[in-house]
Parts: C-alpha cells; structure tokens; sequence
C-alpha cells in the first residue's frame, strides 16, 4: 500500500470517526408537543442560562432539571403565544437591536466581538431578545388583564403587618430644580446644560428670592431649556445611594451645588430636616401597589404555566439522570 494510500484511509478514518462522534453526541431528550429538545440545544441553552443565575446570584440546586424546566417552559410559551397571535417580527428585532447599538454608540462588529468574550453568537444574542421581548408581549397580553389589582385596604393591611420594613431615619422637605435631557444626548449638549445649572446656581446665590417657580420658568425659556420645579419630601432609605448622599450634604435654608444624578442635573434646596421611626403610608403606597402587583402577576404566570404544562403531551426519550452536564 502507497503513502498517498494510507492517507486516504486515515483521512477517512478521521471523517468517520467524527460523523461517528456527532451522531452520538446529539440526540433527543425529550418533545414537548411534538417539539424535541435534543443533547446540544441542551447544552447549548445550559451554558448560557446557568452562568445568567449564576451572575445574578441565584442558587442553583439542580442545574440539569432547572435548565430543562426552563426549554420547556419556553417552548409552552412561544407555542401558547403563536395560538394567539403574539409574535416578534424580524423587523422588530432588527429595530430593537439598532436601538441597543445607537443607546451604546457601538457597531454591529463591536457587539459581536463583546458577544464573542461572553461567549455568544450574534444569532444566540438576537434569539434571546426575540425570546425576551415575546415573553414581555405574552405577559403583558396574557397575564396583566387576568390579576387583580391591590386595593387600599390590601396595601394599608400590607404597610402594617410588615412596619419593621419601612423603619426610616429621615425625612427631608426639599426645593429642587432639575434639567430634563435626554437619554441619546451628546456629551456636547450636557456640558451646555451643565453650564446653563451652574449660571442659575449663581443668579440664585446672589438674590435667593428668585427661587420660585416664576422664575426658574422663564429662565429656562430665556436659555431654551427644560427645567423642573417642585417641593418633594425624600426618605433616604426609598432613594438611590447617590441621592441619599447628596440629601445628608445639604444643610437647612441653603442651596446645594450642581448635582449629576441619573442622566439629570439638580440643584437642592433643603427646608426642613425632621427624624421620623418610620416611613408613612404615603410615601411606599405606590411602591407596595406594585410589589403586590408583581407578586400576584408571577404567581398567576406560573399558574399558567403550570396549567399548560398539564396539558402538553411531554415525551421523554431518556432518563433526566443519564443527562451529563457539559
């Protein structure tokens, strides 16, 4: 037998041994409706979903059964949500993909190469928001008209078996005064409103009675820009770090300095700074409105997926036991 013979016959090996290998390493685990889940979807959908639980802190106890309870209930989804009409057009997720490239002002090229370093595809990162915006649709359509909404009674009753979680410290009565930007605007256009906060900050530290809303409404109007005005009482404890850091600087009857907070700039004038035990009813009423929102929201969500589930034809071809993780 020649060389060149051989190496035909090793090649052959090689390719066989690899069909061999692929057609082993793939294979179906189970379908539900119909619609298999196989080895390397598996796989697949494992290492992105757990390392997701895993950057959020979330215990994970059973990793297989836990990405597969997942798969299915992604598919019951999309399947319930087909029957019914909802879905994410491609040209939807086109525009939500620019979007996400105009609000970080990067590439096409350049969320590909930071996809790459996390260990996705450009494809795997556009079928995950097509999943995530559908799964927004699908509970906004399906489950939001179904719960009920808390009433007054259910959020006082709420508020009083659960005080000791709305201890406070203080309450802070403020005048403030804040730009209104926009979220895509140019490093150019903030500095220019900086500069307008800054001259109003002087006109005001030299006559303090021109801290009304008269006037803080027609200078804006002088300098083209767009200014809040309002007296608002803040708790520490209901507001961001940086904002309960900039209210424990303020010091009672006198303005702050220009203050950068969440893609706004402030000017705070402190009147009145009073100790309190506990945050009053009117201050997280909304706030309870909405965590008893939600909590009834998932809770009906996994209702139904529970109900869908019962419902599936769930066909296992394997043991979930005999799964090994990659």
């Amino acid at each position: 037998m020649n060389s060149n013979s051989k190496k035909l016959i090793a090649i052959f090996i090689i390719i066989f041994s690899i069909i061999l290998i692929s057609a082993e390493a793939d294979y179906i685990i189970l379908t539900v409706n119909d619609q298999a889940i196989t080895y390397l979807q598996f796989v697949k959908t494992y290492n992105l979903y757990i390392s997701q639980l895993k950057q959020q802190g979330v215990a994970v106890s059973d990793p297989v059964k836990e990405t597969i309870d997942y798969m299915i209930q992604d598919i019951l989804i999309t399947q319930d949500a087909e029957e019914k009409g909802i879905k994410v057009t491609n040209e939807e997720l086109q525009n939500y993909i620019d979007h996400i490239l105009k609000s970080y002002s990067i590439t096409i090229d350049e969320l590909e190469n930071q996809l790459k370093m996390q260990g996705m595809t450009l494809t795997d990162y556009m079928e995950a928001q097509k999943k995530q915006i559908l799964m927004y649709r699908y509970i906004q359509n399906v489950i939001e008209p179904k719960v009920k909404k808390p009433t007054k009674t259910q959020i006082t009753n709420f508020y009083n078996e659960n005080k000791e979680k709305f201890k406070g410290s203080y309450q802070y009565t403020t005048i403030i005064i804040r730009t209104v930007v926009s979220q895509d605007a140019s490093f150019k256009e903030r500095l220019s409103l900086k500069k307008v906060m800054d001259k109003l900050l002087t006109i005001l530290n030299e006559d303090n009675s021109k801290l009304n809303k008269s006037f803080i409404e027609s200078f804006a109007l002088e300098n083209k820009v767009q200014l809040v005005f309002e007296e608002s009482q803040y708790y520490p404890e209901l507001e961001g770090a940086d904002l309960a850091e900039a209210l424990s600087d303020l010091t009672t009857g006198k303005l702050s300095s220009v203050v950068e907070l969440d893609n706004n700039f402030y000017i705070f004038m402190l009147k009145q700074k009073v100790k309190i035990d506990y945050i009053p009813l009117n201050a997280v009423q909304l706030k309870i409105y909405n965590y008893l929102l939600e909590q009834r929201k998932m809770e009906l969500f996994q209702t139904t997926i529970d109900n869908l589930k019962k419902n599936a034809v769930i066909v296992w071809f394997v043991n979930i036991t005999s799964i090994k993780l990659p």
